[in-house]
């Protein structure tokens, strides 16, 4: 942790190209403060750990006071054998930026700063739902028609998935990744239920949603009995959002379809991979569905 300007560097024996970096802060209850300072660090490299040049500076994601703890940033491609990320306070002081984590004493608090080599689309992780963020459109020279995987080349394998879960399929000549996606709970709870705490209902679900009121309001409305809840009950209000984020649901597939107009295909760039662009088509799944999912979800 540090309140003053400071700096990381990384040395590699061979030149390594840095494609993506990847930033840890330490998860907060309450109000994340640490966002916002970890996420602004500027990037020097050098080829000989003397004579630095810029290569630019983190742009921290747009988010509310619930966030996550990890932020992917796609950078132009960049090869050295050293890279040095700076840290300056100054600039963040309370109250210059409007968001909650810029509205503290800044400090860096880092739990991991990773570089990659692999590309990967700009801030992955709010754009596909997982956090809530906004964050600025990967651009064609952070993602390269070269780094993306083009369509006609992803194939669904579900098919071949056998009834004890496992893979049976041959595959054509070449290399392929495979990559098997999944849905869980996010383990987000109504802490503040009382005797009722449960796990949080799936609100892109409908019946799952009135599910929820039934057994709650609506309980409370039956044992209280018409006459009285007419009289008591009489608005709902709801005072703040604290449930995190959800990015997943059975019917989630169909609204997809429906709001975005699109196939919800292209999966793999919910882990920030590139799949879609092909001939200059404006980075088309990348920077289309990830937002699109996004936006879905609300």
């Amino acid at each position: 942790m540090s309140e003053k300007p400071c700096w990381i560097q990384y040395a590699f024996v061979e030149p390594f190209t840095c494609r993506a970096v990847t930033i840890r802060v330490p998860p907060t209850t309450g109000i994340q403060v640490n966002t916002y300072p970890a996420n602004r660090l500027t990037i020097e490299a050098s080829d000989d750990g003397v004579h630095f040049r810029s290569v630019g500076q983190l742009v921290p994601p747009r988010h509310g006071w619930q966030d996550g703890d990890t932020a992917t940033h796609a950078i132009p491609a960049v090869t050295a054998r050293y890279f040095r990320f700076g840290y300056d306070p100054a600039g963040s002081e309370p109250g210059a930026e409007d968001s909650d984590s810029a509205k503290w004493r800044p400090a860096l608090r880092l739990t991991g700063l990773e570089l990659s080599s692999a590309s990967r689309i700009n801030q992955f992780e709010g754009k596909s739902g997982e956090f809530w963020r906004v964050a600025a459109r990967t651009t064609a020279v952070q993602a390269p028609d070269a780094a993306c995987v083009p369509l006609a080349q992803i194939q669904n394998l579900s098919d071949h998935v056998d009834a004890s879960g496992h893979l049976v399929w041959m595959p054509p000549p070449g290399r392929w990744t495979v990559l098997r996606i999944g849905y869980t709970s996010t383990g987000s709870t109504n802490y503040t239920g009382g005797a009722a705490i449960g796990l949080e209902c799936d609100k892109f679900n409908p019946e799952a949603a009135r599910v929820q009121f039934d057994h709650w309001f609506g309980a409370a409305i039956r044992e209280a009995g018409p006459g009285l809840a007419g009289r008591v009950l009489k608005i709902f209000h709801i005072d703040s959002w604290e449930a995190g984020s959800q990015n997943w649901s059975p019917v989630f597939r169909a609204e997809f379809r429906a709001a975005a107009r699109l196939r919800p295909a292209a999966v793999p760039a919910g882990d920030g991979r590139h799949p879609g662009a092909e001939c200059g088509r404006f980075r088309a799944v990348p920077a289309r569905r990830a937002p699109d999912h996004r936006r879905t979800g609300g």
